[in-house]
């Protein structure tokens, strides 16, 4: 049965691999050339999360500067793994001793992530669009410059984009299919675009009108039907 499955998909996944490659090697290699302003904000908004983790503020957690909050996280938990590695080195770190050291700052974290949601993505877009379609898209948006650029410095830019695409990919399933989980998938991207970027606000609204339109038109087309 495995070997019929391969000979039958062998094709997809093959380039799944290629596709896996093509979205990391670009986002993760040769980064910490040099570091933007936001990078350095980054930094600091990550030491605070670190320090209220620690000290058991968890409302203080979360990023108390405009968006950003996932990419902060992101950093945030590359300091945990950096104590945990430090602790297996056998080096007499401790937490706090973590949350004053400032120089710490890797891209490595915020690049990853951001070529993990256009991993998340692709199984949406072959839902929508069949699988060549969907590969040809993402290997489109994992090689663009605007997003390689902003994600490989770790602007929130990049990932807000990939939110709100993801977010709009669901809502097109929902249309297609009417089945809730997308409706559900399309509200938690587009929650995680706000927590990126306060302008994903407008994602609200919109969302709202086309659900709107939906209902309207789902109500109108059983009494054309029946008209006719």
């Amino acid at each position: 049965l495995i070997t019929v499955m391969f000979r039958k998909h062998w094709t997809e996944i093959i380039f799944g691999l290629v596709l896996l490659l093509i979205i990391f090697v670009p986002h993760t290699a040769d980064l910490g050339r040099f570091q933007g302003h936001d990078e350095l904000m980054r930094n600091r908004q990550s030491l605070d999360s670190f320090r209220a983790l620690i000290d058991g503020r968890w409302g203080d957690i979360y990023s108390s500067n405009f968006g950003g909050t996932n990419l902060t996280w992101a950093q945030t938990g590359y300091r945990l793994y950096h104590f945990l590695r430090l602790r297996l080195l056998g080096e007499n770190v401790t937490l706090a001793t973590m949350a004053n050291y400032g120089s710490d700052f890797n891209p490595l974290p915020g690049a990853i992530f951001s070529a993990l949601l256009l991993v998340i993505l692709y199984p949406f877009l072959r839902k929508l669009f069949g699988w060549p379609t969907a590969a040809l898209a993402t290997v489109i948006l994992a090689l663009d410059p605007y997003l390689l650029s902003e994600a490989r410095i770790l602007r929130t830019e990049a990932a807000y984009a990939t939110f709100i695409t993801l977010s709009s990919v669901t809502l097109a399933l929902y249309a297609r299919t009417h089945q809730r989980r997308y409706l559900i998938w399309t509200g938690f991207w587009a929650a995680w675009a706000i927590a990126t970027k306060i302008s994903g606000v407008i994602l609200g609204p919109i969302i709202f009108v086309i659900l709107l339109v939906m209902a309207w038109e789902r109500r109108r087309t059983p009494a054309t039907t029946s008209q006719k």
